[in-house]
């Protein structure tokens, strides 16, 4: 008996889901086309690069100059994440900039696709985040809610961000979006386990006879 017991657990372990965290290795391409960054590049959005710095490993010029609010004068800043494969995905971590005086981001959404094309009917739903402005860069994960099965590429929007405490702040800064990725069981798996709980069931009723 306790053989069994020891075979229902393997069996249900196999099906249980295992996390990791996965990050595009830099690529990364840029949709906004007015968008300018003064630091770094949009492929540091994504590289597996979580240093914290002062500034972010990121940030995009001043267009209306200081004091300004980067959004009043700019549009969203837009760039799509290519994760190289195809991946079951339940949460975001982001890293915004390391230190505590304004510009970092405040708000942004995702969306999810399993090809390059967005807007063809195979998307995901659209995630909304509002982000701390943390000091050191920590890392802050945000859960979708569910999980997204089958996607390679994530467009992120980012469409506000902090002057201090409050929205607007004249440049953007941030440093590293990377996405936790669970494995989905394999049929196979699912099947096995639902007979191995069925005997386990009907073992349970005979010697209760």
């Amino acid at each position: 008996m306790k053989t069994f017991w020891t075979l229902v657990a393997v069996v249900a372990s196999a099906a249980v889901s295992h996390a990791e965290l996965i990050n595009a290795n830099g690529n990364v391409t840029l949709v906004s086309t007015t968008t300018v960054f003064e630091q770094g590049n949009v492929t540091d959005a994504s590289d597996g690069n979580t240093a914290s710095t002062p500034n972010g490993q990121i940030y995009t010029n001043a267009p209306g100059g200081g004091n300004s609010d980067y959004f009043n004068v700019a549009s969203d800043i837009v760039f799509d994440i290519n994760l190289g494969g195809l991946y079951n995905i339940d949460e975001v971590a982001f890293w915004n900039r390391g230190e505590f005086n304004g510009n970092s981001v405040s708000s942004f959404s995702t969306v999810f696709s399993p090809d390059s094309t967005f807007g063809n009917g195979d998307d995901s739903g659209l995630f909304n985040f509002n982000p701390a402005e943390n000091i050191g860069g920590t890392q802050q994960n945000f859960s979708l809610g569910t999980t997204v099965i089958g996607m390679q590429y994530v467009r992120v929007t980012i469409d506000d961000n902090f002057s201090g405490t409050v929205p607007g702040g004249d440049r953007v800064n941030f440093t590293e979006f990377q996405f936790n990725t669970v494995a989905v069981p394999e049929p196979s798996s699912l099947l096995m386990l639902g007979c191995t709980g069925v005997a386990a069931l009907l073992v349970f009723r005979l010697k209760r006879k």
